[in-house]
C-alpha cells in the first residue's frame, strides 16, 4: 500500500490536517493541497500524489 493510498480516506485527510506546515512541506504538500483534496472526493489521493510529484520534480532541478 502506498503512502497516498493509506491517506485516501477522509480520516487520512484529517490526520494530515493535524500536521504542522513544516511536516506537510517535508511530505511535499501544503494546506491548500489538503483543502483542494478535501473538495475532490474520490480523486483526492491522485491530486495529492500529483502535487507532491510536481514539488519533488521542481526541487530536483
Amino acid at each position: 500500500m502506498s503512502l497516498f493510498s493509506f491517506f485516501s480516506r477522509r480520516a487520512g485527510l484529517q490526520s494530515l490536517s493535524a500536521l504542522d506546515d513544516r511536516m506537510l512541506n517535508d511530505l511535499g504538500l501544503s494546506r491548500s493541497d489538503l483543502a483542494d483534496a478535501g473538495r475532490m472526493g474520490a480523486g483526492a489521493t491522485s491530486l495529492l500524489a500529483e502535487r507532491r510529484n510536481q514539488r519533488a520534480s521542481s526541487w530536483m532541478r
